[in-house]
């Protein structure tokens, strides 16, 4: 293998070191509809479904009570 393959596997597992995996099972159907509005938006599957629950916490927040101390 070349060096540059090695140097690549390497940052790439650095990289996934970083991250966790989470797995979502979908209707067909949906899976399609947001599949092509993702790509219609120049955006992956995965970077619109975190788009979207992140637009759905900031306008839903959770309220906690807060502490005092």
């Amino acid at each position: 293998m070349s060096k540059h393959y090695e140097q690549r596997k390497e940052a790439n597992a650095r990289w996934a070191a970083k991250k966790e995996r989470f797995y979502m099972y979908l209707d067909p159907e949906d899976k399609e509809d947001f599949a092509a509005y993702a790509k219609a938006k120049g955006e992956s599957l995965t970077a619109f479904l975190i788009r979207c629950a992140k637009a759905e916490m900031e306008r839903n927040p959770i309220e906690t009570p807060q502490e005092h101390f």
